[in-house]
């Protein structure tokens, strides 16, 4: 039988991620948490999972007598226990920022994972190459939170051609192809490893630096596009200011150039879309070691759910397959929120809010930027309308909210309420039903929400 281990944390930036991610390890367990506020969302979160908190630092250190203790305050507390000593054995803010940094690491790499598993599944829809990369770059610059991202691919010449690009001007696309070996783009193809730098204007690999000066780009990460150890092109983003870009950040980007890799090459390779459904789906099949459960499993439940309302309703295969597809992706929007609003337990500020309901109108643009899928826009900027018209973002009322919108926000809801969160268990299925049922007419169809019912009834789905 392994032993668990026993820990003790000390409310500090970072402290909420820690917990989270511990209280879902059965190998540690959370004893205590120390911090100044006795009503902060750190000891809210730490409460709802029977964690013992307080705000009296002595109290807590005798509790916590012969645990490791993560320290990741600024040590407010040692004027009031003198005494410690050896009677426990204290991490240091400095190192336990380092493990909070690794475990942010881990949530925003899976987070990212899943967002490219659901545009891998909708990408089947298209092998349209242009229409492919305006995706990639427009999620790449949200990811890594810059304004200027590019795409080269090494064409039939042997040279580095820019495919694509987001917030570059037409001077700077005009520059002309990349010799592979040659700047940047080029030494990270040829190496097949990433570059950093912190200004490109200063750095001897850059041969452009009067157009980073014109163009006002400081610093750039470039990665190459790599399938089955082959380079076939260089993704980079570029900043105005001076960054630095974390391991973790390039690390992040690196295996986010991985699946983009897989994209572009078949993309390459494959002409016909109707032949090509499958080994696509195959290709960009992404397999994670770590998976966040929370996120990944609930779009399929999503999509489950609403192709089972839209044929018991009797919509058109086509009419089904757009509701499918949007279902997917219909939390993209998200990845253009900060975590610390999303993972948040209490109630957001008005500001907060907003940027919540925005992510409705984030991911419905990122949608719009692909022709083929422009038609699943609607579809995913209405998902929070309400059926009495008080929902974002247009209030629209009844059946002004357009039918796929209104399916999906049943089985978004039924989903979201039978699904374990960090800050709650699931809700059986039945006070689920009853909570649809309930809210019929007011926030939902009552005709979508009746056949949902009589399908769950007949099956169960």
């Amino acid at each position: 039988m392994r032993l668990q281990k026993e820990v003790g944390i000390v409310g500090g930036e970072g402290a909420i991620d820690l917990l989270e991610t511990f209280l879902g390890i059965g190998d540690i367990k959370i004893n205590g948490v120390l911090d100044n506020e006795e009503s902060s969302p750190l000891t809210k979160i730490a409460k709802k999972s029977s964690v013992f908190t307080t705000s009296d630092p002595a109290v807590f250190f005798r509790k916590m007598k012969g645990m490791t203790i993560l320290d990741l305050s600024n040590g407010w507390y040692r004027k009031l226990v003198p005494w410690l000593n050896g009677d426990v054995r204290m991490v240091n803010a400095e190192l336990s920022g380092l493990l909070v940094s690794c475990v942010k690491d881990r949530k925003r790499l899976i987070r990212t994972q899943s967002a490219l598993e659901r545009v891998s599944e909708i990408i089947v829809s298209t092998f349209d190459l242009p229409r492919i990369l305006d995706l990639v770059i427009f999620i790449a610059s949200r990811l890594m939170k810059v304004k200027i991202c590019a795409v080269r691919l090494i064409d039939s010449d042997g040279v580095l051609s820019m495919a694509a690009s987001y917030g570059l001007s037409k001077d700077y696309q005009g520059k002309g192809s990349v010799k592979v070996g040659d700047s940047i783009a080029g030494w990270v193809v040829e190496n097949r490893k990433p570059y950093f730098s912190c200004d490109v204007r200063k750095d001897p690999k850059y041969r452009y630096a009067k157009y980073a000066k014109n163009e006002g780009i400081t610093s750039m990460l470039c990665v190459p596009l790599i399938v089955k150890e082959k380079a076939i092109g260089s993704l980079s983003v570029y900043t105005s200011s001076s960054r630095e870009f974390s391991p973790g950040e390039i690390r992040l980007f690196t295996a986010f150039s991985n699946q983009v890799a897989v994209v572009v090459e078949n993309a390459r390779l494959f002409k016909d879309i109707e032949e090509s459904h499958l080994g696509l789906l195959e290709a960009l099949g992404v397999v994670v070691e770590t998976r966040d459960f929370y996120t990944a499993d609930h779009s399929r439940d999503v999509k489950k759910y609403a192709i089972t309302i839209a044929r018991q309703m009797g919509l058109s295969t086509e009419e089904t397959e757009s509701i499918a597809y949007a279902s997917l992706i219909h939390d993209l929007g998200k990845i253009g929120i900060e975590e610390r609003i999303l993972s948040k337990p209490d109630k957001l500020s008005v500001e907060e809010f907003e940027k919540v309901a925005n992510h409705s109108k984030i991911g419905a643009d990122i949608v719009s930027h692909i022709k083929i899928l422009k038609h699943l826009a609607p579809l995913i900027l209405h998902l929070h309308e309400r059926y009495d018209g008080k929902g974002y973002p247009d209030g629209l009322k009844g059946d002004r909210i357009p039918l796929g919108s209104r399916i999906l926000m049943v089985a978004d809801a039924f989903s979201a309420m039978t699904s374990d969160r960090p800050y709650r268990k699931a809700m059986p299925d039945g006070k689920a039903v009853a909570e649809l049922r309930k809210n019929a007419g007011a926030q939902f169809d009552p005709v979508v929400v009746d056949t949902f019912i009589e399908a769950y009834g007949k099956s169960g789905i």
